[in-house]
C-alpha cells in the first residue's frame, strides 16, 4: 500500500462521491478497490464534517463531480419521496437515504415538539468516514430510475401538541399504523419481543434489494457504514460516546465476552448476582470453576435491597453483576448505586440492561457502570439476532477478551494470522460479521424510538401501567409488583395456570406471556387504554384454569 494511503486519504468514487478516510482498516479495504480500478484517489486534506463540500481542482468549492453527484442524489430522493422521519438536513450521514427510497413518502413525522437527539451534530463514528450532506448512495438506487418497488402509502401529518384530552406529543393513531400487528392483535408482550414497524420492514426490504442487485459490493459503500450508523444512534440514545459501544450477536455472547476479559486476580474471585437475574447472567460464572459465585436471595420475590449487595460485596469481589430491570418482576434497580458499591472495593460492575432501554430513560456514563448489555429485541422494536455492549471508556484498554474475532482486530482487512492487535475502542469486543438483516430492522426501530423521545415513551408507559395495575386490582387479581418508584411496564399477575391462560387469550387475539406462577403483561407506547381494559376483561373471562 502506498505511504500516501496509510494515514488520511480522500477517495473519489467513479460515481463522484468523495469521502475522507482516516481509519487504517477502512483505508486498507479501500486500497483493494483502488487497485481494482473501481475508485480513484484524490490526494489532499480530508474534508471537515462542518465544511464538507467537495472542492473542485481550483479550490473554489463550486462544483465538480461531487456536486453533480449530490444533485443527482437529490433528484433521486425527490422521485422516491422524502421521509419526514429523517431530518431534512443533518451534518452526518445517517444512511437513511436507502430506507427513504424504499419507504417512499409513507413515513411521516410522529413528533414535532421535543428536539430530536439525532440533530446534535455528533458523528455516528469517531474514526471512520467524514462525509458531506445527506445523499442517496448508489445502493439506494438499484431499481430503474432510482425508484424502489417497495413503497409505503403516505399518511396524514402527524405532529401535534399535547392537549387536555391527550397528554401525548405524538399522534397515537399514526404511531399505531406503523405496527401492522396492532391492526389484528391486542399485543401486550413487548418485554418478550417488540412489534415490528413498517420503518424496520422498509429498511429490511432495502437491504434485501441491495443483496439481490449488488451482492458483496454493498458491504463497501452501504453496509459497513450502516454498522457505524447503528453504533452511533444507539450510543447517543444511551448518552454514551460512540467508541464505547460494540455490536454483539446476543446478550449471552456480550456477557461471555466481558466474563472472558476478567481473569481471576489472586483471592479476588467472587462474583455476586441475585436469584432474580436472568439465568444467562448467572450462568457465565457458574460454569467457571475458578469463581466463587454468590447468588443473593430475594425476601419478597420482587427485588434484592441495595443493603444486601453492600453486605455481600467485599475486597474478594471480582464482579458485581445485576439486572437493570428484573425480567420476572419488573423492578427497576438503582444501577448507579450498584456501581458505587462495586467501585468502593475495586470490583467491576456488569449490568444486564436488556429490559431497560426503550421503556425507561438510560444515561450510561452518569451511572458509572463498567459494562452494560442491551439490544433491539424488546422495547427498541428491532428484532432478534443482535445485542449492544457498552464498556466505560476508562475500562476498554485494560479488557482483553480471550474470545475474539477478525472484527475485533485493529486491522481486519490485513488478513494477517501471524499478528493480532485489539482495536482501541469497544469494537475489540465484537464477534464477527453481524446479522445484517437485524441491523436494518434495528435501525428502523431506533429511528422511531429516537423520534418519539424516551421521556414521552416513559410517560405514556407509566400511564398505561398504572391503568393496568388499577384494572387488575379492581378485578380481584393479586400482583407481584414493585413499589411505584421502582416500577416498569412489566406487570406480573399471579395465576394458577398461567400457560393455559396465555393460550386461551391467544384464541381471543390477545398476546401476553407467562413465567412461573404468573401471567406477564408488558404494554408499550403504541398500546391504548382500550387494549388494557380488553385484556383485563378477557383474563377475568378465561378464569382460573388448571
Amino acid at each position: 500500500m502506498p505511504s500516501s494511503l496509510r494515514s488520511s486519504t480522500t477517495i473519489t468514487s467513479k460515481r463522484g462521491y468523495t469521502d475522507a478516510v482516516s481509519d487504517r482498516s477502512t483505508v486498507s479495504m479501500l486500497w483493494t478497490s483502488l487497485r481494482a480500478g473501481t475508485i480513484t484517489e484524490t490526494r489532499g486534506a480530508p474534508r471537515s464534517p462542518n465544511n464538507a463540500r467537495a472542492r473542485s481542482s481550483d479550490g473554489s468549492g463550486r462544483g465538480g463531480r461531487a456536486r453533480s453527484a449530490r444533485k443527482s442524489a437529490s433528484k433521486s430522493q425527490g422521485r422516491a419521496g422524502t421521509s419526514p422521519f429523517t431530518p431534512r438536513r443533518t451534518p452526518f450521514p445517517t444512511d437513511g437515504a436507502a430506507a427513504r427510497a424504499h419507504e417512499g413518502a409513507g413515513a411521516t413525522r410522529l413528533r414535532g415538539v421535543a428536539a430530536n437527539p439525532r440533530r446534535t451534530g455528533v458523528l455516528p463514528t469517531e474514526q471512520a468516514v467524514a462525509r458531506g450532506p445527506p445523499r442517496a448512495p448508489s445502493c439506494a438506487r438499484s431499481a430503474p430510475g432510482g425508484r424502489s418497488p417497495h413503497r409505503v402509502r403516505q399518511g396524514p401529518p402527524l405532529a401535534c401538541p399535547p392537549s387536555p384530552r391527550s397528554p401525548d406529543v405524538f399522534d397515537l393513531e399514526a404511531l399505531r399504523d406503523e405496527f401492522p400487528i396492532l391492526s389484528r392483535t391486542t399485543y401486550l408482550n413487548s418485554c418478550s419481543l417488540g412489534a415490528l414497524s413498517k420503518r424496520g420492514e422498509a429498511r429490511l426490504r432495502a437491504f434485501l434489494d441491495e443483496w439481490h442487485t449488488r451482492g458483496a459490493s454493498a458491504w463497501y459503500d452501504c453496509w459497513l457504514a450502516r454498522l457505524d450508523d447503528l453504533r452511533g444512534r444507539v450510543a447517543r440514545f444511551l448518552g454514551a460516546p460512540t467508541h464505547t459501544l460494540a455490536l454483539s450477536p446476543s446478550t449471552s455472547v456480550a456477557l461471555a465476552t466481558i466474563a472472558e476479559s476478567l481473569p481471576v486476580q489472586g483471592s479476588r474471585n467472587r462474583v455476586v448476582c441475585s436469584e432474580l437475574d436472568f439465568p444467562t447472567l448467572v450462568y457465565q460464572w457458574r460454569v467457571r470453576p475458578d469463581v466463587e459465585l454468590v447468588v443473593l436471595p430475594s425476601e419478597d420475590g420482587v427485588h434484592v435491597p441495595l443493603e444486601r449487595y453492600a453486605e455481600a460485596v467485599d475486597e474478594r469481589t471480582l464482579v458485581l453483576a445485576a439486572s437493570h430491570v428484573n425480567f420476572a418482576t419488573g423492578h427497576v434497580n438503582d444501577v448507579a448505586s450498584l456501581a458505587s458499591i462495586a467501585h468502593a472495593v475495586g470490583a467491576f460492575c456488569l449490568i444486564d440492561g436488556y429490559q431497560a432501554p426503550g421503556q425507561i430513560p438510560v444515561d450510561l456514563p452518569a451511572t458509572g457502570v463498567d459494562a452494560y448489555t442491551a439490544g433491539p429485541l424488546k422495547w427498541l422494536c428491532g428484532g432478534p439476532g443482535l445485542a449492544y455492549l457498552y464498556v466505560r471508556a476508562e475500562r476498554i484498554e485494560a479488557l482483553r477478551p480471550r474470545i475474539t474475532s477478525w472484527f475485533a482486530s485493529a486491522d481486519p482487512f490485513a488478513f494477517d494470522p501471524a499478528t493480532f492487535r485489539y482495536r482501541d475502542d469497544a469494537r475489540r469486543f465484537e464477534m464477527g460479521t453481524p446479522a445484517l438483516a437485524t441491523v436494518h430492522t434495528a435501525l428502523g426501530g431506533q429511528e422511531l424510538i429516537d423520534e418519539l423521545g424516551i421521556e414521552a415513551i416513559h410517560a405514556r408507559n407509566r400511564r398505561l401501567t398504572d391503568r393496568l395495575v388499577e384494572g387488575l386490582t379492581d378485578a380481584g387479581f393479586t400482583l407481584t409488583l414493585p413499589g411505584p418508584a421502582n416500577r416498569s411496564a412489566i406487570v406480573m399477575v399471579r395465576h394458577p395456570a398461567p400457560a393455559e391462560a396465555v393460550r386461551r387469550l391467544v384464541e381471543r387475539h390477545i398476546v401476553v406471556d407467562h413465567r412461573p406462577g404468573h401471567v406477564r403483561v408488558s404494554p408499550h407506547v403504541y398500546n391504548t387504554e382500550d387494549e388494557i381494559d380488553r385484556f383485563v376483561r378477557a383474563l377475568v373471562e378465561v378464569g382460573p384454569t388448571g
